[in-house]
Parts: C-alpha cells; structure tokens; sequence
C-alpha cells in the first residue's frame, strides 16, 4: 500500500496491522517523518515499511515505473488544489493495480470529478466537513453493436 502526505504513519499503520504486507510512507515535513519513524519502531513494522522524504505530487508524477499498488491512501492539506491534482498524477503515474483503490481524504468544499480517464468514483463518504472518496479503475468500456437496420 502507498500512504501519500503521510503524515504521523496512522493511516499505513493501521493497514499494516490488518494484515498489509508492506507500505510506502510518503511526506517531506521533517518532523512528521521523525514522528512517523518512531511510531514504526514502537509498533515493530520498520521491516515492512519504506518511508521516502518527498513531496507527494512530485512523487507522483514520477510516475510507477511498474510499481502498482493494491491501495492508495492520500491526505493531502486541505482547500490547496492537492487533492484534485493527486488524483490525476494517481492516474497518470499508473500507480494502482488493475483491482486497486485510491482512498483519496478531503474538505467537503473541494469538488472532486466522478470518474477521470482512468479512474471511477465508487463511493463518497461524508463525515462532517471531510469526505473520503474511493475511486477505482474503470471497466473497459461496453462495445455496442448497432445492426445497420436501424
């Protein structure tokens, strides 16, 4: 799984402990990574975990080069316009797996699209000023056959 403005660790460590093999922490302020590395320690998954100091859109746009993920998890600060452009690098990095799922955490005031090329929106949770949308791959599209009669 791929935890993008990681933060604290909390939303890749709570996946570890149910049963994640392995996580990607990604965030670049220093002192959410020394707090991320201390929580890996005192929750022994230091061997399960990567963490990498960057800046997630950046990251991102990278691109996979082949790396997918089964989950993606993504907080980015809110009303910044990061959101929006994490789903797009998500989608054009090609970071997830066929089956994969972006959790993507945001303000109710951010406006995210229901589908993108790639990628449709499965489900919107509201919970108060926050939303957490879940978007997935989109099925190949439906060919229609038009008998020429018509």
């Amino acid at each position: 799984m791929l935890d993008l403005f990681a933060g604290s660790g909390a939303l890749g460590i709570e996946a570890l402990s149910r049963g994640a093999r392995g996580a990607v922490f990604v965030e670049q302020d220093l002192l959410a990574l020394r707090f991320l590395r201390t929580n890996l320690e005192k929750c022994s998954m230091l061997d399960r975990a990567k963490v990498v100091k960057a800046d997630a859109i950046r990251f991102l746009q990278r691109g996979s080069s082949g790396t997918r993920f089964g989950v993606v998890l993504a907080d980015p600060p809110y009303e910044k316009g990061l959101a929006l452009r994490c789903l797009w690098a998500v989608e054009k990095g090609e970071w997830l797996e066929k089956e994969g799922v972006l959790a993507l955490e945001h303000s109710i005031r951010e406006e995210l699209p229901e589908s993108s090329e790639a990628l449709v929106r499965m489900k919107l949770r509201r919970y108060g000023e926050t939303c957490i949308s879940l978007y997935e791959m989109a099925k190949s599209p439906v060919t229609w056959i038009i008998p020429q009669s018509l």
